[in-house]
């Protein structure tokens, strides 16, 4: 999602799922956040400020072992009105 996006991930996710498009939270993210990282031997250098964003309003639109194109054709068709401005949030 882009910064200055209207809406959040929560509204977006919510609208793709009322209209079948199977959608979940990015579980890369900031992966130091990860629970798992307490066995690692790392080292951050900078800032994590993208890790961040992406963790914040990242979101992951399914894939699958068997051919998904009419799925990617639903959401082509359903992704405008989800990101729409004239749309009312769905909750």
């Amino acid at each position: 999602m882009r910064q200055l996006s209207p809406f959040s991930r929560k509204d977006i996710t919510i609208r793709l799922l009322a209209n079948g498009v199977e959608c979940r939270p990015t579980v890369t993210g900031n992966f130091v956040k990860n629970e798992v990282i307490k066995y690692l031997d790392y080292e951050v250098r900078g800032t994590l400020t993208d890790a961040e964003y992406i963790d914040g309003k990242g979101f992951f639109v399914g894939n699958h072992q068997f051919d998904i194109g009419l799925l990617l054709k639903q959401l082509r068709a359903v992704l405008p009105s989800a990101v729409s401005s004239n749309v009312t949030p769905l909750f």
